[in-house]
C-alpha cells in the first residue's frame, strides 16, 4: 500500500553541506565521528543541552558544543519587532567539520519492522541501518556514485530506492544472511517517487523529467532460491504520461486509484490503477506539494503545500501575515477530488496555516501520519519539525538539523525520526518529553563554495520572518510556473512568472526588463525586494549564491528525458545539445531560422542581452521584455509569456508572436517540434 511518498529532486547537484542558518555561523570544531546531541527544543521554551556518546563504524566520538560567527550567517527576521516572537533558540544541529569526511545528504528513510530506520543518501549513494535507539548507525550499502532520493518498502522485508543519476531503481531485501541487493529496474527520465500498490504487485515509479509514470509489474522467488538475482523479477512494464514533471503519489485504494502531484507547480493527475490510464488531471490550490496521505477510511486526503499570491506585494506588510506567500496544510473531500471539476472541489474541506507572523515555517518538505492521527510536518526552510498535538489542533516546533527532508513516526507513535540533509544528520524526538537527540552519519567534511550557496538557496532565515528561500519560488532552482508581484522590474502591480533558475547563467541581463546586468546584483536584489530580507547581504554570502546558480544545469527536453538522454550538465554540452535538436527536427530549425526566430533567440544559447516588444505589455504598459531561454522549454510550457498567458507552445504561435504572417498549419508542427527537442 501506498500510505504517502515524498516529492524529491530528481538529479544530483553535487555534494551540499550547509553552514549558514539563523543569524550566524555555525563554525565547526575539528573532528569527526558519529554522534548524538540530546536537548529539549519543543517550542516556545528554551532549551537545554546535554552530551551522549553514539557509535558509526566501531568507532566512539563525543560532538562539542557549537560556536557562532557571523561570516555567512543569514540575515534572520527573528530579531525585528513585530507581533509574535520566538524566544526559543534557532541554532540547528550540525556535527564538526573533519578533513578526511564525506558529505552523504540523506535524502529519504523508512522504518523497518524492528523498528530501526533505513536511510538513503544522495551525495554518496549509501544505504544506512540506524538502531532503533539511534545509537548505532551501520552502512548497508556504498559509497557509490548513486544519487538516492526515494525509497519505498515492498512487503515486510524488502525495499526499493530510486537512483535518479543513473536512472534506476534498485532493488534490496534482508534475509537471514544480512542485506543483499538483488536487482535494478531502469527508468528514463529521473526517477523521484516510488509507490508500492501490494494487491496487484507493481512498482509504481514517478519518472520526474520524462514526465512518465512507470508501472512494473514485480514477482517474487521464494527466499530459499540460491541465485538472489531471481528474487526481484519484473514480469511487465507499462508507462503512462502526463502533463507535469510527477512527484509525490498516493494510492487510494477503496477507490482503485493513484493521485500524483506536480513536483513543481500546482497540477495533479488520478490515475486508474487497474486500467492503468489517466482518469482526469486538475489544479490545485498552491504548488510543490510534497506529500501526499488519507484518513484511514480514505474520506479524506490531505497534503502540505505553499500558497503564492500573486495579487499581493513583495512588500514586509503583505509577508508579515503570509499574505503573498503561506505554508499550509490543506484537506480535500476525496469524493469532490476525484470527480468534482474548478473552485467547488475546495468546498468542505479543510485549511490550516504551518506559519504565523514571526514564524513563517517557510518550505514544508514532507509530512508523516501516526497511526493516532498525529501529523508530522519538515519545514526545510527555518530547520524545523511541526507536531501536531494529541487531541488538539496545535503545532509544536522542534528545532533539528540544517534542512529538514523527510520524517518517520515510530511504530508506537512515541518518537519522530528527521532526516537533515544539509547536516548529513538524522535527529530522534522523544515526543512525550520534547527532547531532541542528534545522530551524525559519520564524519562531515567542509563544503564547497557552491555547497555554501545551495544552503542559502533554501535558507528561508534571508527573508523577512522566515516566510520563504529562493526556493519557495524557484522550486528545486525550476520555477513554480506561478506569478509573482515583485519590484524587480521596477513597478508594483504587474505580476510577472516567476522564472526556472535551470541554465540560468546563460541568460544574462536578468528580470523580464532586462535591467539587471549581472547575477550578484540579480542575487542582491531579490533577497532585498522579493523576499523583503532584514539585512542586506554579506559579499560572501553573494559569492556563494552565484556559485551555485551557476552550476545548475538545464533540464533534459522531455523528449530526451524518455528517450533516456541526461541534461546538458555544463556549458560545453549546450552546443551539442541544439545540434542534435537540429537533427532531430531539421525541418523545424529551418522555419526557426526562416520565419526570423533565431534573431531574438540565437543558438546556442537561444537567448540574447536585449529585450523586445512582442505584442504584449503589463498592468503599466511596459512592452519592452527579455527574451527567456528555450533549452529545456519543453520543460516549462504550461506557463509562457511574462503572465504565463499561453498554456502551451501552440498558444505562443496562434498569438502570432512577432510573425509577419501566420504560420501554416505544417509550419506550426515543425517548430514546435524543433523546440520540444531542445
Amino acid at each position: 500500500m501506498i500510505s504517502r511518498q515524498r516529492h524529491t529532486i530528481a538529479w544530483r547537484w553535487g555534494l551540499v553541506v550547509a553552514l549558514c542558518t539563523g543569524t550566524s555561523l555555525i563554525a565547526q570544531q575539528e573532528g569527526g565521528g558519529g554522534g548524538d546531541v540530546q536537548h529539549e527544543a519543543r517550542l516556545p521554551s528554551t532549551g537545554t543541552g546535554r552530551q551522549t556518546d553514539a557509535t558509526y563504524s566501531g568507532a566512539s566520538a563525543l560532538t562539542t558544543p557549537l560556536a557562532e560567527d557571523s561570516t555567512l550567517g543569514g540575515a534572520s527576521g527573528y530579531t525585528a519587532s513585530r507581533p509574535y516572537r520566538d524566544s526559543s533558540p534557532n541554532t540547528p544541529y550540525v556535527p564538526p567539520y573533519s578533513a578526511d569526511g564525506q558529505y552523504r545528504r540523506p535524502r529519504c528513510s523508512i522504518p523497518t519492522d524492528a523498528g530501526d530506520l533505513l536511510v538513503a543518501t544522495r551525495g554518496t549513494g549509501e544505504i544506512l541501518l540506524i538502531s532503533s535507539d539511534g545509537k548505532r548507525v551501520e552502512r548497508l550499502f556504498g559509497p557509490s556514485a548513486s544519487g538516492f532520493v526515494a525509497i519505498c518498502r515492498i512487503e515486510s522485508s524488502r525495499y526499493a530506492v530510486a537512483d535518479a543519476l543513473h536512472h534506476r531503481v534498485l532493488l534490496f531485501e534482508q534475509t537471514a544472511d544480512g542485506w543483499r541487493l538483488n536487482g535494478e529496474l531502469v527508468v528514463p527520465g529521473a526517477p523521484s517517487s516510488l509507490g508500492w500498490d501490494r494487491q496487484r504487485g507493481v512498482l509504481w515509479v514517478g519518472a520526474q523529467w520524462a514526465r512518465r509514470l512507470h508501472a512494473c509489474r514485480l514477482s517474487f522467488q521464494d527466499k530459499a532460491t540460491n541465485d538472489s538475482r531471481d528474487r526481484f523479477a519484473p514480469v511487465s512494464e507499462s508507462f503512462i504520461d502526463v502533463e507535469f514533471c510527477p512527484g509525490p503519489m498516493l494510492l487510494l485504494e477503496h477507490h482503485q486509484v493513484l493521485l500524483v502531484a506536480d513536483a513543481f507547480g500546482n497540477r495533479f493527475a488520478v490515475i486508474d490503477v487497474e486500467r492503468q490510464r489517466v482518469l482526469r488531471q486538475g489544479t490545485f490550490y498552491g504548488h510543490d506539494v510534497p506529500a501526499l496521505a488519507a484518513t484511514d477510511d480514505e474520506t479524506m486526503v490531505f497534503y502540505p503545500h505553499r500558497l503564492l499570491n500573486e495579487f499581493a506585494r513583495s512588500v514586509t506588510t503583505d509577508i508579515t501575515w503570509g499574505g503573498m506567500l503561506s505554508n499550509n496544510i490543506r484537506w480535500l473531500q476525496t469524493e469532490r477530488l476525484l470527480h468534482v471539476e474548478g473552485e467547488a472541489m475546495f468546498r468542505q474541506g479543510k485549511f490550516f496555516p504551518l506559519g504565523s507572523p514571526g514564524n513563517g515555517a517557510a518550505d514544508p518538505t514532507d509530512m508523516d501520519v501516526a497511526h493516532d492521527g498525529r501529523i508530522a510536518v519538515t519545514l526545510g526552510g527555518t530547520n524545523r519539525v511541526a507536531v501536531l498535538r494529541q487531541g488538539e489542533f496545535y503545532f509544536d516546533q522542534f528545532v533539528v538539523g540544517l534542512h529538514p527532508v523527510d520524517c518517520q513516526f515510530s511504530q508506537d507513535a512515541q518518537q519522530l525520526w528527521v532526516v537533515n540533509e544539509f547536516s548529513d544528520t538524522v535527529s530522534l524526538i522523544d515526543l512525550p518529553a520534547g527532547q531532541v537527540r542528534h545522530i551524525a552519519l559519520g564524519p562531515l567534511r567542509p563544503p564547497t563554495l557552491a555547497e555554501r550557496g545551495e544552503q542559502l538557496f533554501y535558507d528561508a532565515t534571508l527573508s523577512h520572518d522566515g516566510w520563504m528561500s529562493c526556493h519557495s519560488c524557484h522550486t528545486d532552482g525550476h520555477t513554480c510556473g506561478l506569478l509573482n508581484d515583485n519590484f524587480s522590474d521596477g513597478s508594483f502591480g504587474t505580476p510577472k512568472r516567476v522564472l526556472s533558475l535551470l541554465g540560468q547563467r546563460f541568460t544574462s541581463p536578468f528580470a523580464w526588463n532586462g535591467s539587471v546586468p549581472h547575477l550578484a546584483a540579480q542575487v542582491r536584489q531579490s533577497v532585498k525586494s522579493t523576499m523583503a530580507g532584514d539585512r542586506e547581504l554579506e559579499d560572501l554570502q553573494v559569492s556563494a549564491l552565484v556559485a551555485f546558480l551557476d552550476s545548475l544545469p538545464v533540464p533534459p527536453s522531455v523528449r530526451a528525458a524518455r528517450q533516456g538522454g541526461g541534461a546538458a550538465a555544463d556549458a560545453a554540452h549546450v552546443e551539442t545539445r541544439w545540434l542534435a535538436a537540429q537533427q532531430a527536427a531539421a525541418q523545424g530549425f529551418r522555419v526557426f531560422e526562416q520565419r526570423g526566430c533565431v534573431h531574438c533567440h540565437p543558438p546556442p544559447h537561444f537567448t540574447s542581452p536585449e529585450t523586445y516588444d512582442v505584442g504584449l505589455h503589463d498592468e503599466q504598459g511596459a512592452a519592452q521584455f527579455n527574451p527567456p531561454s528555450l533549452l529545456g522549454v519543453s520543460q516549462r510550457q504550461e506557463a509562457l509569456f511574462h503572465d504565463g498567458s499561453a498554456r502551451s507552445l501552440d498558444d505562443v504561435f496562434k498569438a502570432q508572436h512577432q510573425l509577419d504572417s501566420p504560420l501554416s498549419d505544417e509550419e506550426r508542427e515543425a517548430l514546435i517540434d524543433f523546440l520540444l527537442a531542445l
